[in-house]
Order: structure tokens, then C-alpha cells, then sequence
């Protein structure tokens, strides 16, 4: 059986290495550099453009097509992306062609989508499943 890079599995040795130093494996410096990775992709704008990436490099113009955006607002968001180094760009001729700088990302959004969808069928009309998993937790009862 073939575990993807974000697995459950994966998850588990962050679990048992909470000592305050390091966690999944990520130093301090690192948990810095992955917040900044969450916030460059928590605009819903950059998401789809990051979507429409992840099958194959495109153009400015193709990119706000497939979104929706104004050209100058995709160059924008493209910019802020660049800058994260989630995405790189190659020129070609009077064109730029834009790809996700890593593979890799496309399985944490697929991972996030996953997470998301689970939030939603767990709620049976009492508040959201994240909501009540929140209560629990800070109640000090059982997560999940």
C-alpha cells in the first residue's frame, strides 16, 4: 500500500515529539516559514490560481480566464506568490509562464480540501463539527 506525503500516518510523530523544541520535525525558524506559507495561501483568489497551476504552467491571460480575475489582479496575486516562492515563472518570447515552484503543494491543498469536506459531514445541524471538536477541546474532553 502506497501512503501519500500527508498521510495520517505522517502525522503521528508530531504527536509524540511535543516537547517544546521541535514538532513533526520543523524548527522554530520553520514554523515561521510555514505560517508564511498558510498566509500566502489564505486568499480563496490565490487558491484557484494555485488550482489552475497545478495541472500544468500557464500564462498570465490563461490564468484569468480559467479564474474569472482582471489580468492585473492575477499579476498581483502572482507576484505574492512568486515572493513565497510557491510559485516561479519562466519567460518565454513577450510571454511569462507561471508553475507551482513545488509539486508537492497541489497534495496539501488536495490534504486541506479533504479536512474541509470532513469538517462538513460531520455536522448534524448543532454548529459545525470544527465548533464542537473546539468545545471539547477546550473543556478538556475527548478531540475527534
Amino acid at each position: 500500500m502506497s501512503v501519500s506525503p500527508l498521510s495520517i500516518p505522517d502525522i503521528e510523530p508530531a504527536r509524540e515529539s511535543l516537547d517544546g523544541q521541535e514538532v513533526a520535525g520543523l524548527s522554530e525558524h520553520n514554523h515561521a516559514r510555514v505560517a508564511d506559507l498558510f498566509h500566502a495561501l489564505s486568499e480563496p483568489n490565490r487558491l484557484a490560481i494555485i488550482h489552475c497551476l497545478a495541472d500544468a504552467p500557464h500564462r498570465v491571460g490563461e490564468i484569468a480566464s480559467h479564474v474569472g480575475l482582471a489580468q492585473s489582479t492575477v499579476s498581483a496575486h502572482l507576484a505574492m506568490l512568486r515572493e513565497a516562492h510557491i510559485v516561479s515563472s519562466r519567460p518565454e518570447g513577450r510571454s511569462t509562464w507561471y508553475r507551482l515552484s513545488n509539486p508537492y503543494l497541489g497534495h496539501v491543498l488536495d490534504a486541506a480540501e479533504r479536512l474541509v469536506a470532513g469538517y462538513d459531514s460531520d455536522d448534524d445541524g448543532e454548529g459545525s463539527g470544527t465548533a464542537r471538536r473546539a468545545a471539547r477541546t477546550q473543556a478538556g474532553g475527548e478531540e475527534g
